[in-house]
């Protein structure tokens, strides 16, 4: 595995260098990279529904990085490749994963992105590991793909982690892409369609005297970019077909998520930003009462909501969000609400065009139901992070 990770990292440096060399008609190359280094502390406190508080501190460092290379093949031909780690989360930094000799078990990099995109003018297509920002709605899918519920069982809910963070900002499918307003006012749509089978998921071995549905797991995503003036808002539908499904009845269930994202300029110096969703997925059509399905009737509904702001400050920016999400099984006798709290205050100082210093603050707080043996749980994680770019 090191040696094919070294071998796909040379082929995008090569293909940087032979392109860049090409003639003034032959593609036009930009490669680019990043590289980043935290120091974190995680401090992680939890009130049981009795007894004593329990405290843990944590000390870290984390690394991500990517490099890559854009290629203009032609006015309407483009193509992106980039490989790097979890560079969005970060991995953490252990002796194993340093690359010394004899403990080769280093943080191997994969594709980030890897499509090709088409674009005449009245349409556009990217087919391959393509871009996917997430707006709203996606933050929300992001955990319910990953946990089966909007944050519960990990501990994390929706607005703390994000699909920007749990997946890089990209996805393995098709888009297409249709412009509708490119004046003053832009508006276009964009829809990407892929398959989100559970790598659990069992596909049958048996022949029958007649066929049988046995529908993969397909993901859809509608977004809706609009920009006028200083506002940019995008609304967000995503719906997973076949969420839920049982081969003996034939018989399925649907996920479906709605959300947006929005921002505003309000002076060259102070930007405000926010977003929202909601989310829910179940088995009222699939359950059953024998084990070929589950055995117990779910609901899941998750929401969103959060605030933030930009304010440019001397050589750098003061970021501020915060945000509410919860996870609820509407199903369940007793309550079952999971919230889930998220404050993030970071300063980023642009010390060089090509190098950042950002000291970071954040708070993940999670709220139980009143039935749990936790109350809560609250987790402060300072850090300072150093970013190169190019």
């Amino acid at each position: 595995m090191r040696y094919v990770s070294i071998a796909l990292l040379s082929l995008v440096i090569l293909a940087g260098e032979v392109f860049s060399q090409a003639d003034q008609t032959g593609p036009v190359v930009t490669p680019y990279g990043y590289a980043q280094y935290r120091l974190r502390v995680r401090s992680i406190s939890e009130t049981p529904s009795s007894g004593s508080d329990s405290a843990e501190l944590y000390y870290t460092h984390q690394i991500g990085y990517y490099a890559g290379f854009k290629a203009k093949i032609n006015d309407q031909v483009s193509f992106q490749v980039q490989i790097g780690n979890n560079w969005v989360n970060t991995d953490a930094i252990t002796y194993l994963s340093s690359n010394h000799v004899g403990k080769q078990n280093s943080l191997f990099p994969f594709f980030n992105l890897a499509y090709g995109k088409w674009d005449p003018g009245v349409i556009n297509i990217s087919a391959g590991i393509v871009p996917e920002n997430g707006y709203g709605a996606l933050d929300l899918l992001e955990r319910s793909l990953k946990l089966g519920n909007y944050g519960t069982s990990e501990g994390f809910g929706a607005g703390q982690v994000g699909w920007l963070t749990g997946t890089n900002g990209s996805i393995t499918g098709l888009k297409l892409g249709v412009p509708i307003l490119k004046s003053d006012i832009k508006f276009s749509a964009e829809l990407l369609g892929t398959i989100v089978d559970d790598s659990a998921t069992a596909r049958p071995q048996k022949w029958f005297t007649s066929a049988k549905n046995d529908p993969s797991e397909q993901l859809y995503i509608l977004d809706l970019p609009f920009s006028v003036g200083s506002l940019t808002l995008t609304p967000e539908i995503a719906t997973v077909l076949f969420r839920k499904y049982n081969y003996a009845t034939q018989k399925g269930d649907n996920e479906w998520d709605v959300g947006f994202a929005g921002a505003y300029k309000i002076t060259p110096i102070v930007a405000v930003r926010a977003n929202g969703g909601y989310g829910t997925f179940g088995n009222s059509e699939s359950h059953t009462s024998n084990k070929t399905a589950d055995s117990v009737e779910f609901n899941r509904v998750g929401t969103l909501a959060g605030i933030g702001g930009t304010v440019k400050v001397g050589p750098g920016n003061i970021l501020l969000d915060v945000n509410y999400s919860s996870d609820e099984d509407t199903k369940t006798k007793s309550s079952s609400l999971n919230s889930f709290y998220y404050g993030d205050l970071k300063y980023v100082w642009s010390a060089n065009k090509n190098f950042e210093i950002c000291p970071r603050i954040r708070i993940f707080r999670q709220k139980y139901p009143g039935s749990a043996s936790i109350q809560s749980k609250t987790e402060t994680r300072p850090e300072l992070i150093f970013t190169g770019k190019f």
